[in-house]
């Protein structure tokens, strides 16, 4: 009997040996496939391709790289490439612009390196963090970071053979779920359009939505609420509403009732509708979470978003530490690829701009003076203007966002900036 359990032991350590050394085997093979998949020329051919005399420029951020409230050719980026190509003969300037409204810099961090890799710019330009203030996605992983499990956690995403298995695993969800929408697409979306009735809710939202993307936004109103007549239960109505209300119409009052509104017909409403409402009770967080606490029991996001907003200013000095390791892990990254990284601040109408505040400039300040990085400083720019008898609406729009004058002059800011820095030389 003792030797049949020796023998058993036996073959159970070859056998877990074994296994052992595949893995091993599997994760070098891997690995070595990976490097020269790097190093290969049809990988570098997917890469964005660069002549003897461009120069490319990444710019990464929110809603104020992206272009928020201005027409697409007319963002800080595109403006930027006229002005370059411009004052600059001798290169060829192509700024790509990734911004993406409402991302904060975890959102930024997580598609940094395939972005550059897609890209391959000389120069990021990075203006980011407001949104971290109300956006707390990938909060809890920069929470996670400081645990003991984090190491350990970390260890093992860094295993190809770990990663290969769990992409298996994802497309094999992926394709179980395309099946079930698939299934559920019973009829095209023709089928329906002919079928549908101007007494259905959803010819008024269309109707209203090509009003908003015209700039009809009274019209748009008017279909929302007609669509609202027809549908009093739909969430979805109410929240577009809300969101002309306060970004188009300013009318923050009826905007946040309207919004509230889709939050009370569904709890369990999209995590942005709720980061709008957050934003938009900035500086009255009690009354926010006295709203959102009646929902805390039914919908993670009402508990989570409530006590965010209960534990302001706590969360806000931990942003300030969030934002600081994540501009750190992109300067990682941009150093590991050969890329110089510049920091802008954000230009404010006001002190009072819904999403903003003096505090995410310092913090930005304070990042730039600890890792050595140069700061584009629009806000002293623009406070200056204002100092000099300009308005605000000059270059602002209603809400927080320049106007295509004032995206022009952050690129006028930038481009002083880079000059300064004897990262290009002007030639006049």
């Amino acid at each position: 009997m003792h030797a049949w359990i020796t023998r058993i032991r036996e073959k159970l350590i070859v056998f877990i040996l074994g296994l052992i050394l595949i893995m091993v085997i599997l994760e070098i093979v891997l690995r070595i496939i990976g490097y020269g998949e790097v190093r290969s020329p049809a990988f570098n051919e997917k890469v964005c391709h660069k002549g003897p005399n461009d120069y490319v420029i990444l710019c990464i951020g929110d809603s104020f790289t992206a272009g928020c409230e201005s027409p697409p050719d007319k963002s800080y980026p595109r403006q930027l490439e006229e002005l370059l190509n411009a004052e600059v003969k001798r290169e060829n300037f192509r700024v790509i612009n990734k911004g993406m409204g409402a991302y904060n810099t975890a959102q930024i961090l997580s598609e940094l390196n395939r972005n550059i890799q897609t890209t391959n710019p000389d120069l990021v330009i990075l203006l980011a963090g407001g949104s971290n203030l109300w956006n707390a996605w990938g909060y809890r992983q920069y929470l996670e970071k400081r645990s003991p499990l984090f190491g350990l956690q970390d260890i093992i995403y860094r295993i190809r053979l770990f990663k290969l298995v769990k992409l298996i695993a994802i497309d094999m969800q992926n394709k179980l779920k395309k099946q079930k929408v698939d299934s559920l697409n019973t009829f095209s979306r023709q089928d329906f359009l002919m079928n549908e009735s101007p007494l259905d809710a959803v010819y008024y939202q269309d109707k209203a939505r090509s009003y908003e993307e015209k700039g009809m936004y009274k019209e748009a109103v008017e279909y929302y609420r007609k669509g609202i007549e027809i549908d009093p239960e739909n969430h979805s109505l109410y929240f577009s509403l809300g969101s002309i209300y306060c970004n188009q119409l300013n009318n923050r009052e009826e905007g946040i009732k309207m919004v509230e509104r889709a939050i009370e017909i569904n709890p369990n409403s999209s995590f942005g509708i709720y980061m709008f409402l957050d934003k938009e009770y900035r500086g009255n967080e009690e009354k926010l979470a006295q709203f959102l606490s009646r929902f805390s029991d039914s919908s993670k996001t009402a508990k989570g978003f409530m006590n965010m907003a209960l534990e302001r200013e706590k969360f806000q000095d931990e942003a300030r530490k969030w934002i600081t390791l994540d501009i750190k892990a992109m300067l990682d990254i941009c150093s590991q690829n050969d890329v110089k990284l510049m920091l802008q601040d954000y230009p404010m109408a006001s002190k009072n701009s819904p999403g903003l505040n003096d505090n995410i400039n310092l913090i930005i300040a304070e990042v730039a003076k600890k890792y050595s990085l140069p700061l584009v400083e629009n806000d002293s720019v623009f406070k200056k203007l204002f100092q000099n008898g300009a308005k605000p609406e000059d270059y602002f729009m209603p809400g927080e966002h320049p106007n295509v004058i004032g995206y022009g002059i952050m690129a006028r800011n930038i481009y002083n900036k880079m000059v300064e820095e004897k990262l290009i030389l002007s030639d006049r």
